[in-house]
Formats: structure tokens, sequence, C-alpha cells
């Protein structure tokens, strides 16, 4: 307890110092993305450990300016990563607090960042595909409209399979446990899902004769076989 409350007090003293920082920089100085970044992670880091709401909605504002000035900058090749955090604090603020519209803008940021060609290191089209999955799921448990629910859930799909066929079997794995706890929860409690669900999941099939990561001497991810044979079996139970 008293490691922690030292490590808060370190964070909030990095706080007031990037506060001081950026309120003597202008507007548009060179530097001044660099030091709002800094001051971004300082307070979701806060937000970590306090659970504070306002640390979280002024990181979120921090990404923000970022964003807007890179827009307007020389370096608009680094800000995949920045609109990706943005897009995932989005999230993390939709699943603690319900703040209105998260989840809408965090779909939208991913599927932006999706079209893009990524040159960021810190940024990859299988990351980005995996959290706009996590997104999905979110906006999908969070919908009332069938027909809505149900053209997210067809994506997911797409999107799990695609993942299924690249070398990032985690990502494939965290992507299919979003699959099957939204296609297992418009089972068990919408039974009029049954016939759209059915129509999502025959491709599954196809996907578990895909893996040939023996020939890379990589192991197919135990996690990901069970998912596919959980979703089959879904779709038997379905059918």
């Amino acid at each position: 307890m008293e490691a922690e409350k030292s490590f808060l007090s370190k964070i909030e003293e990095e706080i007031d110092t990037h506060q001081i920082v950026l309120s003597s920089l202008p507007r548009f100085h060179p530097r001044r993305a660099e030091f709002l970044k800094k001051l971004a992670m300082w307070r979701f880091k806060h937000f970590k450990i306090s659970a504070s709401r306002g640390q979280l909605d002024q990181s979120i504002l921090h990404w923000t300016e970022i964003i807007l000035l890179l827009r307007t900058g020389p370096k608009l090749a680094t800000a995949p990563s920045h609109l990706s955090a943005l897009a995932n604090h989005l999230l993390i603020r939709w699943d603690r607090f319900k703040q209105p519209n998260d989840i809408k803008y965090c779909v939208n940021y991913h599927r932006y960042l999706r079209d893009q060609r990524l040159q960021d290191v810190y940024v990859s089209h299988d990351i980005i595909t995996s959290d706009l999955v996590r997104a999905l799921r979110e906006q999908v448990e969070s919908q009332s409209r069938l027909d809505n629910i149900m053209e997210n859930i067809k994506e997911m799909m797409i999107l799990c399979l695609e993942l299924l066929n690249s070398d990032n079997l985690p990502l494939a794995t965290d992507a299919f446990a979003s699959l099957i706890r939204v296609i297992a929860k418009c089972h068990y409690a919408r039974k009029e899902f049954q016939d759209q669900v059915i129509e999502c999941l025959p491709n599954v099939e196809h996907s578990t004769t895909v893996p040939m990561y023996s020939r890379k001497k990589t192991p197919w991810h135990e996690s990901v076989v069970i998912g596919v044979f959980l979703l089959l079996s879904i779709r038997n139970c379905l059918s």
C-alpha cells in the first residue's frame, strides 16, 4: 500500500511537471505533441492505480489534441499509434463508465485504421483487427436492434477468420474469445438469433483445415482450436 502511494505521488509530480512545461509552450510548438503524449501516458498510469475518471478523461483529451496537432503538421506517419491509443482509451472508458458514444467512436476509429497502410512500428494490422473485434463485442452487447447486432457479428466472424490466417495466434485467440462470448449470449439469451447465427458460422468449418503452421514450426494454438469446435458445437445445437 505504501509503495503504491509512493508511486502515485511520483506520477502526480510528473503530471504537474508536464503541465507546467505545456503551459509555457505555444499551441503549435514542435515539441508540444511530445509532451502531450507523455502527459497522457502519466495520466493513464494514474487512472490504472486510482481508477480516477478525471484522469482518464484528461488522458483522452490529450490524445485527441495530439491527433489534431499531427493532422496539421509534418508527422502524419506517427498518427496511427495515437489514434489507436485514443480508441483503446475510449473502449476502457466505455467499459468502466458507459460514456455515451465512446464505443461508437472506438469502432469507427479502428475501422478507419484498418483501411490505412500502417507504417507505425507500434501498431500492426493484426493488432488493429483484434482491437476492432473486441470493440465490436462491446458494441453488440450494448445494442438492441437485431439487424445491427447480426451485422456486427458477421463482421466479427470475418475478422476472426482473417486472424486465423495470421501468424499472431494470441491475437486470434483473443478475437475468438470475443466472438464466442457474443454468440453464446445470442444463443442462450435471444432465441430469435438462431437463423442469423447459423448463417455466420459455416465458414468456420473450413478454418479447421486452414492452419498450416507445422510448415513454419509454429504450434497451432490450443485455445483457437477449442474456440473453433465450440462455435461448431453451438452451430449444431442451433440447427
